[in-house]
């Protein structure tokens, strides 16, 4: 319909795959009144189509002329409402400007508690909305827990507007913002709690704009965002945690320093950097003040939190003999105080995964799956720092049964982890899921599952923001374009890859990415550039401690020597391999030495 109102109005339009999106972003805005949207499909030749997007939200829109042959109460939605407006009676009237401060869908009981005042009882308002509702101002919205009621858009923005012409804006607002602050609750909540609040959420958004952003109730406020960010958390809604907590943070007053809401909030803040954000410095500086914070209190429940996201950024930042020290202690710590430690031993078993421990590792992860199994669906719950522990166990076990020869059983594992981790629903998890189980394929080079794989990680990573993983896609897209025979293309997107990572100092994948590139250097000839590629990394990895990656580079640095007919070199680095593929216990590496055939192993 908005194309056809475009080319009426005169105007060169078509829908392409470019423009697709807006123009559905603009119809939602307009709530699919076709009014609204032959309204602003005549706004097309004065403003274009950017224009109007950018138009969509403000009074203006209420204004824009329609056809002068309409009657006179469609020539302007702000025409149309007027004469809507005007048929109502004056208790309705009231009502219909006072909800104008609820954004999105709200309950009845809520909308009783703000807008119901001196001059309004309960049974007024229930009255005018029952006729709100029945002329249609007022959409009623049932769920599975209560019925909820909603206001259009258009219908809000006049509403709006009457409210202010009223002089009841600030008035509604801050009832609006004491109601929802007072009804969150303040000893956590429970997962179907959370759901019902998740309905709630531009209601809440509302309120944090009133509180902190136009400074109304900025205590208030930062205490509502320490617990809201929680939930955030646990739905993956990351960008939106790291915002508000950015915010509260910086508004937050000298007395709530070094307090309760400074740790909820800073640690939220932690946790949504680590996956949102650009620079890793920041993040390392946010938990170690965190966990001071945590110290100066007592609190050992959010201290060990906060130690694990600690972990987490050291993996991430390829400090993998830091890791290990502060997994190490955490375990010691947690296990003598008689916690459930299958988090930090999840993690603890990566680090020794990461260098090169293999049945270490195995020994970690299998009895934390065999005890989350028998949990069951208790045991797949999200993880405040996408780390879930079975998850990344039955990921790291999938790692482990490749490297020690059981291929198939390998793919079967990472296959359950994926689907496992898809069924959640928290996008931080299914993405540490996929990079760390979707390796298994790209060491078996089964690069028809991998390319799966990489669709579905990019199509999570350009969705939720997730900052450091843009450079992981870049990656695993340089993986299958080396697979495919297309070297300038793979090596154009690997470098690419290892840029951005360091430039953001996500640096966990690096070694892998590194010998991708390597191997794509000596496909293209350019062995001398492989080379110092494979030394590089090898310098990377003895600094820094993943050893696990040191036989597959090895045994590449072999291959470059070789095509240089540098025999010698050659056979010193594959059995430097072949030993520490060995000590490892990787028995696929040691198969596919000796396959090479060129010394007697």
């Amino acid at each position: 319909m908005f194309v056809e109102r475009v080319v009426q109005a005169g105007c060169r339009f078509e829908l392409t795959d470019d423009n697709a999106q807006s123009v559905g972003r603009l119809c939602r805005a307009l709530d699919g009144i076709p009014l609204a949207i032959e309204l602003a499909a005549r706004q097309m030749p004065t403003f274009g189509l950017v224009g109007i997007l950018e138009l969509v939200d403000k009074k203006s829109r209420l204004m824009w002329h329609g056809r002068r042959t309409a009657v006179p109460r469609h020539q302007t939605l702000g025409a149309t409402l007027d004469w809507s407006y005007g048929l109502l009676t004056g208790l309705e009237q009231v009502c219909l400007r006072r909800l104008a401060v609820f954004v999105g869908c709200f309950a009845l009981d809520a909308a009783v508690a703000v807008i119901g005042a001196e001059d309004i009882d309960r049974a007024d308002v229930l009255r005018a909305i029952n006729q709100l509702s029945n002329k249609s101002l007022l959409d009623v919205r049932p769920d599975e827990s209560a019925v909820r009621y909603f206001l259009l858009d258009t219908t809000r923005s006049y509403a709006r507007v009457k409210l202010e012409e009223a002089g009841e804006l600030d008035q509604f607002c801050a009832r609006h913002a004491s109601y929802y602050a007072a009804a969150w609750p303040t000893d956590g909540l429970t997962e179907n709690a959370g759901d019902n609040w998740l309905a709630d959420l531009g209601n809440l958004r509302a309120v944090l704009e009133w509180t902190l952003v136009r400074e109304r109730d900025v205590v208030q406020g930062c205490r509502l965002v320490a617990s809201y960010a929680k939930l955030l958390l646990r739905k993956s809604m990351l960008s939106e945690a790291r915002k508000w907590t950015e915010i509260a943070l910086s508004k937050l007053d000298d007395g709530e320093r070094g307090s309760l809401t400074e740790l909820d909030l800073i640690a939220a803040y932690g946790n949504a950097l680590l996956f949102t954000g650009s620079e890793s410095t920041e993040v390392g500086r946010t938990y170690e003040r965190a966990l001071s914070i945590a110290l100066s209190l007592g609190d050992s429940v959010r201290h060990d939190r906060l130690l694990c996201g600690l972990i987490m950024y050291l993996y991430r930042t390829s400090n993998f003999e830091g890791a290990y020290m502060f997994a190490s202690e955490a375990a010691q710590w947690i296990i003598a105080c008689g916690r459930d430690a299958s988090t930090v031993h999840s993690m603890l078993g990566v680090a020794l995964h990461m260098k090169g421990e293999i049945a270490s590792s195995s020994g970690l992860w299998e009895p934390v799956i065999l005890s989350a199994r028998m949990n069951g669906v208790d045991a797949l719950q999200p993880a405040e720092f996408g780390i879930n522990p079975y998850l990344r166990a039955l990921s790291g076990n999938a790692r482990n049964l490749w490297l020690t020869g059981q291929a198939l059983e390998a793919e079967r594992f990472a296959n359950d982890a994926i689907e496992s981790a898809r069924l959640l629903c928290h996008p931080a998890t299914q993405c540490v899921t996929l990079l760390w189980a979707g390796e298994v394929f790209a060491w078996a080079a089964n690069w028809p599952r991998l390319n799966e794989i990489t669709d579905e990680f990019d199509a999570i990573v350009k969705v939720n923001g997730f900052t450091p993983f843009r450079y992981v896609v870049l990656g695993l897209r340089g993986q299958l374009s080396y697979a495919e025979g297309r070297l300038e293309e793979s090596i154009l997107l690997l470098e690419s890859c290892l840029e951005g990572m360091t430039k953001c100092q996500y640096t966990m994948s690096a070694s892998m990415f590194r010998n991708s590139l390597a191997m794509a250097l000596c496909a293209s000839t350019d062995t001398m550039r492989a080379i110092l590629v494979c030394e590089e990394a090898i310098k990377a990895i003895e600094l820094n401690g993943d050893e696990l990656y040191l036989p597959r580079l090895l045994m590449t640095k072999a291959h470059a020597l070789r095509l240089e007919e540098d025999h010698d070199a050659s056979t010193a680095c594959l059995r430097r391999a072949f030993l520490l593929a060995r000590k490892q216990g990787a028995t696929a590496y040691e198969s596919q030495i000796r396959q090479c055939g060129s010394y007697d192993v």
